[in-house]
């Protein structure tokens, strides 16, 4: 048990100090135990609802918590990740809080995919990095810039996938407000994720002094993130396809443009284990839940492997 004792550099305007391992794991804990209660609370307060409403709702307030304290990390104190100098640095305290409280949000997020089954081996993997790499960087005590700039940049676009799978649950499926939503998402997660994830990366990897473990984190936390993109512009050209004009056949009778009305129920091609990763092909099924889970962690919580999954009650 000797690791327990272990310290790690901490550093907070400009001065460093020893922190222990074990002070690390009970302060997780404790973030666990938080989303847990809140969790608790909300089922107790709100019983009409199901379980997956009050999970979300946990979600959700995870993402505006730590995306509002790195963008304090980030734009107010000025420890911007593109710059050389403030990679590879000691987390600060503020970092360390972060931290701590996203790990504590995936442990319990995962713990409740695996109880109530409703995920499949692609966001489950997507959660055990997650846990991997935050946790990796609490212990190794460096790297703090980049990765609050990363759990804030995959974070900030959740709020708003939340509140589209909210606004379905309430009846607005096709309007003008959830067009906004997912317009509105499809743009801030592209910007995010891609334009800005991708500039962070080539910046860490130009840096002699970053590590092959950092590097190879954060190609696997981009990689998701395209991948998660792909399946969203499928979404798109999904919904695209559904407004096609209608035809009127020789028999006087209307079809769709490219297909017949169908069932969404009848096209899922979902893989035999369940995950979007597994195939290349999206059924339509799938694809019009896309938008409704958020991984995370993501990003984005649990959106990529329910294009290939209909386990869930929609």
């Amino acid at each position: 048990m000797d690791w327990l004792v272990r310290e790690v550099s901490v550093s907070f305007t400009g001065n460093r100090y020893p922190v222990h391992i074990g002070w690390l794991i009970v302060q997780v804990l404790c973030a666990s135990l938080f989303w847990l209660f809140m969790y608790a609370a909300l089922c107790l307060s709100m019983p009409r609802f199901r379980c997956e409403w009050h999970c979300r709702i946990v979600t959700a307030v995870h993402a505006l918590i730590v995306s509002a304290l790195a963008f304090l990390d980030v734009f107010i104190i000025g420890r911007i990740p593109f710059y050389h100098k403030n990679q590879v640095l000691p987390y600060t305290e503020l970092e360390r809080l972060i931290f701590t409280a996203s790990l504590g949000y995936f442990i319990f997020d995962i713990s409740w995919c695996l109880y109530y089954q409703t995920e499949g081996p692609f966001m489950l993997f997507h959660h055990a990095m997650s846990i991997l790499g935050l946790a990796g960087t609490l212990l190794m005590g460096k790297c703090g810039a980049e990765m609050a700039a990363t759990v804030g940049g995959t974070e900030v676009t959740n709020p708003v996938l939340q509140l589209r799978w909210f606004l379905r649950e309430q009846g607005f499926t096709g309007t003008r407000l959830m067009m906004g939503v997912e317009v509105l998402f499809m743009v801030s997660f592209g910007v995010m994720r891609l334009l800005l994830g991708g500039a962070l990366i080539i910046s860490y990897f130009t840096n002699p002094h970053t590590e092959l473990l950092g590097r190879l984190a954060a190609v696997v936390i981009y990689g998701i993130g395209v991948i998660f993109y792909a399946q969203l512009c499928s979404y798109c050209m999904h919904r695209f396809r559904r407004r096609a004009p209608i035809v009127v056949a020789s028999n006087g009778t209307a079809h769709h443009h490219l297909a017949q009305s169908v069932s969404d129920s009848s096209l899922v091609a979902a893989s035999p284990a369940g995950g979007a990763g597994d195939s290349p092909i999206v059924s339509p099924a799938g694809v019009a839940t896309v938008l409704s889970f958020s991984a995370s962690s993501g990003d984005l919580n649990r959106a990529l492997d329910t294009a290939g999954s209909s386990r869930k009650q929609h």
